[in-house]
């Protein structure tokens, strides 16, 4: 079947962590503005969540795709770095600094035969390990609210936790790494679905840089708050 095959190919593959991490960032999107109710006041956050739950059926099934993609976006990345890996074990010699989020153009400019490196920007050398990052932060903040007190409003249990300055310093730290994560991944995915061209560049890089500062001034403004005392 052609779309299977398609699928496997290494091509298919990056469509798959293209969809994938687009999806991710719609919900992180979601996510974000139902946690921006919280600079209303925890009665404002207290009713969102609220009504988030009083669906549960539609939640318990948003939880289980959301859980699925995260399977298909890490495992299928983590694939494509092992084969990029196994390809080239012995990296380039010769420094190459280039304007290009994309690995296929700076290999493309590659010395034929040579035997060197090719320094890519830190957001794309570090995606498999910020993506790490990113899940050992979820599973801990799945966890901080899975098992917290079930008697306590939800409102006062976010506060609690990233009001705690060992916490609160994490969440930021974490939303940093989202941050240089998606920096180079809104890139890699508007290449990968043929959405990127050198008339939209400057626009493209503008939004590849105030997307993620969005996200950790949003995300990372509560908690910082919370810590020097500002009472929701």
């Amino acid at each position: 079947m052609w779309f299977f095959r398609f699928l496997t190919s290494s091509i298919g593959k990056k469509w798959i962590m293209a969809v994938s991490g687009l999806l991710l960032l719609l919900f992180l999107f979601g996510h974000i503005a139902g946690n921006t109710t919280l600079y209303l006041g925890s009665a404002a956050f207290q009713d969102y969540a609220e009504q988030l739950h009083s669906h549960m059926l539609f939640l318990s099934i948003f939880k289980i795709g959301l859980f699925s993609l995260f399977v298909i976006h890490i495992s299928t990345g983590l694939f494509l770095f092992y084969q990029n890996r196994k390809a080239r074990p012995v990296p380039y010699r010769i420094s190459v600094r280039v304007a290009s989020n994309s690995i296929d153009d700076v290999c493309a400019k590659a010395i034929p035969g040579a035997n060197g490196w090719i320094s890519l920007p830190f957001a794309a050398r570090t995606m498999p390990y910020s993506g790490l990052l990113i899940l050992s932060f979820i599973i801990i903040h799945l966890f901080g609210f899975s098992f917290g007190p079930q008697d306590v409003p939800i409102a006062k249990t976010v506060i609690t936790l990233l009001g705690s300055p060992g916490y609160g310093l994490l969440y930021i730290f974490s939303f940093s790494v989202v941050a240089i994560h998606i920096h180079h991944g809104i890139w890699s995915l508007l290449q990968t679905l043929g959405l990127s061209h050198p008339r939209y560049s400057s626009f493209i890089a503008r939004m590849t840089t105030i997307v993620p500062i969005f996200f950790l001034i949003v995300a990372g403004g509560i908690p910082l708050l919370l810590i020097f005392g500002v009472e929701f």
